[in-house]
């Protein structure tokens, strides 16, 4: 079995290399510690499982999860993330992800998502399974697009709008443009009450 491993964090690396090794005897791990890695790696080997991290210095992770999805359709996903899975899960499961997992799980329950996947199988969560199941979100941070929530999230670790747009891209008016459509979406004035409502629903 040949598995990739994609995380900026040499620990995280580490980690579950030693959970892999415990549960195949005969396992290849090969690691990548951004985007363009990935890429390389995947456009030179091929590979029966990926994992994914979402934060990775120069990685925009929703643009890099659909084209990896887009060249690979039969790659095996597992996101592998510290952010909570009521906002993203739902977002990375219906682009094609085979799992969403909080890296505050325990060793069993990682062991159970990684054979379920490895088996065809898609693993949620009993919580991302209630997420699912409602008919009507009551996060607000639901209504943002795959962009919005990118943009969001550098606004968020204290990026300004030159900066956002650098990172992802894009100009500073258009993520200025984002910006006015996060508020008004979220219903907030200021970046305090951004920042308040997204410590309210764990958006960071």
């Amino acid at each position: 079995m040949n598995i990739l491993l994609v995380d900026d964090h040499p620990l995280i690396h580490i980690g579950l290399t030693y959970i892999l090794k415990d549960l195949y005897i005969a396992v290849k791990i090969e690691k990548a510690f951004d985007g363009d890695q990935m890429l390389e790696k995947l456009d030179t080997q091929s590979f029966d499982l990926v994992f994914m991290d979402i934060n990775m210095p120069g990685t925009h992770s929703f643009s890099l999860f659909e084209t990896i999805l887009n060249k690979y359709p039969e790659l095996k996903v597992i996101i592998y993330s510290q952010n909570q899975e009521n906002i993203f899960a739902k977002r990375y499961l219906d682009l094609g992800a085979k799992a969403y997992i909080e890296k505050s799980v325990t060793d069993d329950v990682l062991k159970y998502a990684i054979q379920k996947v490895v088996l065809g199988n898609v693993y949620m969560s009993d919580n991302i399974l209630e997420v699912i199941n409602h008919t009507k979100s009551i996060n607000p941070f639901d209504k943002l697009s795959n962009r919005e929530i990118e943009v969001a999230f550098l606004l968020l670790k204290g990026f300004d709008n030159a900066e956002a747009a650098s990172s992802l891209q894009i100009s500073a008016s258009t993520v200025s443009t984002y910006k006015l459509r996060i508020y008004e979406k979220l219903n907030v004035n200021n970046a305090k009450e951004f920042i308040e409502m997204a410590k309210i629903y764990q958006f960071i």
